[in-house]
């Protein structure tokens, strides 16, 4: 799904189409860490989870205010108390124009 969002994101840029998918429709869960697509076996990583236990939802509402303590666990430092690592900003950053389409509509 978050390949899907970036594409319906970069149509809005490059193609001016508007966005189809809505802030709130994104409640899947954002990528696995990096480490994990370099593995040759990533099931046998000690960390390994199939899922962050954070949607792209919550991600993307943490930039605006902060999320209840129970519903993330704290994972990262106070500048990032989310953890999220280079590819969560990129598609935090490229949702943001499904939030001003939603809010022009």
């Amino acid at each position: 799904m978050n390949i899907i969002t970036l594409l319906d994101c970069a149509l809005a840029f490059f193609a001016n189409f508007p966005c189809r998918l809505t802030v709130s429709e994104m409640r899947f869960d954002l990528p696995c860490e990096e480490g994990i697509f370099a593995s040759s076996h990533p099931f046998a990583e000690p960390k390994f989870a199939p899922s962050r236990h954070l949607t792209t939802y919550e991600a993307f509402q943490s930039l605006f205010g902060q999320l209840k303590p129970t519903t993330v666990p704290n994972q990262g430092k106070k500048g990032n108390p989310l953890g999220l690592n280079p590819m969560d900003m990129f598609i935090l950053v490229h949702s943001k124009p499904h939030c001003i389409s939603g809010l022009s509509a």
